[in-house]
């Protein structure tokens, strides 16, 4: 999740979250969407731990997705929880982390792995420095994508929203190297149930852009309906 998980442009501290999770501190919301709110959050810290170890817990990216005007049944509700609760069997280095999936109040929340930047952000920093991502860089970053969709495939899923915003980018700890000290990684994976209840008035311009075909279709067809 991704989403996902970090999304580039302006963050603040949220006033009121939409859930509260016990044993997590919410640090700050990530993005918002229509019926959707991400947020970094960061489980509950100790008394015992020191200060300066802060930084060291990790932090995880939450979702919440309101379903209340999503004109999901009851079951709908469950099976999009049962789908979402499928993605926590995925391990791959390619693939962000799912750690949890459950409703609160009409809303489905998934954590995942968080990243402070994508590759869209990436990119974008790049330009404002007029540079350009190198060659090598572009195809360690495709070919790890790739790992990752043949997972996804592997496993019967499609992502459905593959884009810049989608690929994680974390720093490998072991290599200063400037093409492989990434590690990219998928995420907001779609939710098939979800899929099938989509909106066109609740998706943004960049996932319409980015959007699969056959749900496009399905989602003109339904807004004409």
């Amino acid at each position: 999740m991704a989403t996902s998980a970090a999304q580039a442009g302006s963050s603040s501290s949220p006033q009121e979250p939409v859930i509260r999770l016990h044993g997590y501190d919410v640090l700050m919301d990530v993005g918002t969407r229509p019926n959707t709110h991400v947020y970094k959050v960061r489980p509950k810290l100790h008394d015992d731990v020191p200060v300066y170890m802060d930084s060291e817990e990790p932090c995880y990216a939450l979702k919440c997705i309101d379903l209340n005007d999503a004109d999901l049944p009851a079951e709908g509700k469950q099976q999009a929880v049962r789908e979402t609760q499928a993605l926590l069997k995925l391990q791959h280095p390619n693939v962000a982390r799912y750690h949890k999936a459950f409703l609160s109040d009409g809303r489905l929340c998934y954590m995942t792995e968080f990243a402070e930047q994508t590759l869209h952000h990436l990119i974008y920093t790049l330009k404002e420095r007029q540079q350009r991502l190198s060659e090598d860089l572009a195809w360690h970053l495709f070919v790890q994508t790739c790992y990752g969709l043949k997972e996804l495939h592997d496993s019967a899923i499609v992502h459905r929203a593959l884009k810049a915003r989608n690929l994680l980018l974390f720093e490998e700890p072991l290599f200063a190297d400037p093409v492989f000290r990434y590690r990219c990684k998928l995420t907001d994976l779609a939710i098939p149930e979800l899929q099938r209840h989509l909106r066109l008035s609740g998706l943004s311009g960049s996932t319409l852009r980015y959007l699969a075909p056959e749900v496009r279709v399905r989602v003109r067809v339904r807004v004409k309906g």
